[in-house]
């Protein structure tokens, strides 16, 4: 779990978003620990975007982000 964390980073991740690459998509419920496996997919479009500090009240609001 803690090389999950390390590998999921922004900083570490974002290099190999590239167009055309499998990615293994799971989501982690925080709350209830629970794992949904969405399967295997490929990466057609990626933007790196910024969050505006001031929009992160909205953010903590919504717990699947």
């Amino acid at each position: 779990m803690e090389i999950r964390k390390i590998t999921t980073l922004p900083e570490n991740i974002c290099p190999f978003l590239v167009p055309g690459r499998l990615i293994k998509v799971c989501v982690i419920d925080s709350v209830n620990q629970k794992e949904t496996d969405w399967g295997w997919g490929i990466l057609v479009n990626f933007t790196k975007q910024k969050i505006n500090p001031k929009n992160i009240k909205d953010l903590s609001k919504n717990p699947d982000l």
